[in-house]
This record gives structure tokens, C-alpha cells and sequence, in this order.
């Protein structure tokens, strides 16, 4: 090997090193640093069909405390934290749960709780015939790829990606801080949907209104459990 060959292959390894290092340094640089995160979610009474049992975020699991303020906190430095989370539901039904409908707030942008003009709602699970429609008779599209299916006494996963990318698209007041500098978000159930197209919402059991499409009327606990 000649002497010029010598210094050119000496070349090429350090400046192969050098590249290798900054990119190292890139991708150290790239790497959000943790930030406490926190999920608030309102307090299930014990006798209701599903408990909140855990949040999950990057892999993962905290469990939901059992009180009246459950607030689970953990670290997540990405700006996009809120698409990361899922929580877990505990069906503790003898019918199995199809869909799940929940509210999705900021309190950053809304300092009085549950302040309406700034929740977004979402649903996953496939939404029973009857509840894709308008009061109108109208068909509505079904919003949800997913197929949620938590059998008696299981339990199943709620991503909330769909819910981030509503916020993203919700208007938020022009003083309020940017969803990626939002730092905890409070959630709520609105509903849950049965296999046997039945409803449960605000402790209050539902069957679908044969003559309006849309609508629900109530029943008793009876009823809703020899329904078919």
C-alpha cells in the first residue's frame, strides 16, 4: 500500500467517525427531554358498568387511583403526548361493550370545569345501527376503525389518538396556550354501547326508540338486562 493510499484510508475513518458522532449528537439533540404529563379523569361511581382501571403511555401502565380526583401523572417529552395515551376500561356488565363514547378537555384553555365550548367528543368501537343517524333520519359515517369488543367481567383499550387529532382541529381561545405546550387533559364519560344495541349514559339505562332513528329511551336495570 502506498503512502498516499495509506493517508486516504486514515481520511475516510475519521470522517466516517466524525459523521457517526454528529449524528449521534443529532439524534441526543432531537430527543425531547421528559415532561410530566397528567390525565384527570372524573370519578366513576362503583355501581356504573365500566371502571377506569389504567392509562398507558410509550409502553407503559399507571394505574387510575381510586378516588375522587383521579389524576395520573408520568413523563412524555413529546409535543404529541395526548396521541400516545390509551386508558383501560373494566366491564363490569354481563353484556358485551361494542363502543365507548368519551369527552376530551383542556384545562389550560378552560379554567372552570367541564366548560362545554371546549370539549371534543369521541368515540371508538363500532356504534350499534341505530346510533348512525341523525334525529333527521339522516345516515352519519361511522368514525371509528376500531373494533372494540370487551366480553363480561374483561377489559379493553382506548387509544386516544383520534381525540388528539380533534383537538388539534378544535378552536381554541386565541389567548390559550398551544395544544403542543398542553400539559394535562381531563377526560369524561359520555356513554357505552352494547352488543345488543342498548345504551348506558349518566347512570341511566337506554334502548334504541323504534320510531325515531337517533334517539333512546330510557329503561330500568330490569329491562336492560333480559333485553335482546
Amino acid at each position: 500500500m502506498t503512502l498516499n493510499h495509506r493517508y486516504c484510508r486514515a481520511y475516510l475513518f475519521s470522517f466516517l467517525a466524525i459523521l457517526f458522532y454528529c449524528q449521534g449528537l443529532l439524534g441526543v439533540a432531537q430527543k425531547a427531554p421528559p415532561r410530566q404529563r397528567e390525565v384527570e379523569i372524573a370519578a366513576l361511581a362503583l355501581s356504573n358498568p365500566i371502571q377506569f382501571t389504567r392509562v398507558m403511555d410509550l409502553g407503559n401502565s399507571y394505574a387510575v387511583p381510586r378516588s375522587n380526583h383521579q389524576v395520573v401523572t408520568f413523563l412524555d417529552g413529546s409535543p404529541d403526548w395526548i396521541g400516545n395515551v390509551s386508558i383501560t376500561i373494566e366491564n363490569h356488565t354481563t353484556k358485551r361493550i361494542i363502543a365507548i363514547k368519551a369527552m376530551v378537555s383542556v384545562p389550560a384553555w378552560d379554567p372552570d370545569l367541564f366548560h362545554m365550548s371546549y370539549f371534543i367528543y369521541f368515540h371508538e368501537g363500532q356504534l350499534p345501527e341505530h346510533a348512525l343517524h341523525l334525529g333527521d333520519g339522516t345516515p352519519i359515517p361511522e368514525e371509528s376503525s376500531m373494533v372494540l369488543d370487551v366480553i363480561p367481567g374483561g377489559s379493553g383499550t382506548i387509544p386516544f389518538k383520534q381525540a388528539f387529532t380533534k383537538l388539534i382541529a378544535k378552536n381554541r381561545p386565541s389567548t390559550a396556550v398551544p395544544l403542543a405546550s398542553v400539559d394535562r387533559i381531563r377526560v369524561q364519560l359520555d356513554g357505552i354501547f352494547f352488543s345488543d344495541g342498548t345504551e348506558w349514559a349518566y347512570g341511566t339505562y337506554l334502548k334504541p326508540d323504534a320510531s325515531a332513528p337517533a334517539h333512546y329511551v330510557p329503561i330500568s336495570p330490569e329491562e336492560w338486562k333480559s333485553y335482546k
